[in-house]
C-alpha cells in the first residue's frame, strides 16, 4: 500500500516536512526488511504456495528416506506422506512407501508374525496361513514383508531400509519374503 503509514499521520503533523520523511523513511525500511520475510512465512503455510528451497526443506525435514519423492508432483506426495505420518499407520506407511518406491505390477502384503502357545518362545514364527488345526497361536512384534513375483537382493536390501526407517521400534522386521 502506497503511504501506509504516512496517511496515518494526524492533520497537524501532516503539514511538517520532518513528520512526512520520517515516515516515509520507516516505510521503507519495514517494505525492504520485513515484507518479503512476512511474504515468505505466509508461503509456508502449505507446500503447494511455498518456493522451491522451502520445499526442498520441508521435504528433508521428513527424514532421510524420502529421497524418491522428488518428483513433479511434490506438493502431492508430501501431503500424502504427511498424512501417513499423522494417522501412524505403520503398514500403511510401510506398503506405501514400498509400492512407490517400486511401481510395477508386484504385490506387497505387510505379514505380522505370530508364535505357538506351547513352543519356547523365538523357536518358531509362522504366518496367519500356516495355522494349524487347534493349536492356539498369539501375535508377536514381528512382521515380514511378503512380496509376490520376482525378487533380487537389491530389491530385497532397499525394501529393508525402507522398512526400519519406519516401523516403530518396538517391531522386529524379519526381512522380505518371496512367495508366488
Amino acid at each position: 500500500m502506497i503511504d501506509w503509514l504516512k496517511l496515518r499521520l494526524p492533520p497537524m503533523k501532516l503539514k511538517t516536512e520532518s513528520w512526512i520523511q520520517l515516515s516515509e523513511a520507516v516505510q521503507e525500511y519495514w517494505e525492504e526488511n520485513f515484507d518479503p520475510l512476512i511474504d515468505k512465512l505466509k508461503s509456508l503455510r502449505s507446500i503447494y504456495s511455498a518456493g522451491t528451497n522451502d520445499r526442498l526443506l520441508m521435504i528433508s525435514d521428513m527424514g532421510p528416506f524420502e529421497e524418491y519423492v522428488l518428483t513433479e508432483n511434490v506438493p502431492i506426495v508430501y501431503s500424502t506422506k504427511q498424512m501417513d505420518f499423522l494417522k501412524k499407520d505403520c503398514e500403511r506407511l510401510i506398503l506405501n512407501t514400498i509400492r512407490r518406491a517400486f511401481p510395477n505390477s508386484r504385490t506387497f502384503t505387510w505379514a505380522p508374525l505370530y508364535a505357538n502357545v506351547l513352543e519356547v518362545y523365538g523357536t518358531a514364527f509362522y504366518l496367519e496361513d500356516q495355522f494349524e488345526q487347534g493349536v492356539t497361536y498369539y501375535m508377536t512384534s514381528r512382521a515380514m514383508v511378503l512380496v509376490s513375483g520376482a525378487l533380487n537382493q537389491g530389491m530385497a536390501d532397499k525394501i529393508t531400509d525402507y522398512v526400519n526407517d519406519l516401523k516403530p521400534l518396538h517391531i522386529v522386521f524379519e526381512g522380505v519374503q518371496f512367495e508366488e
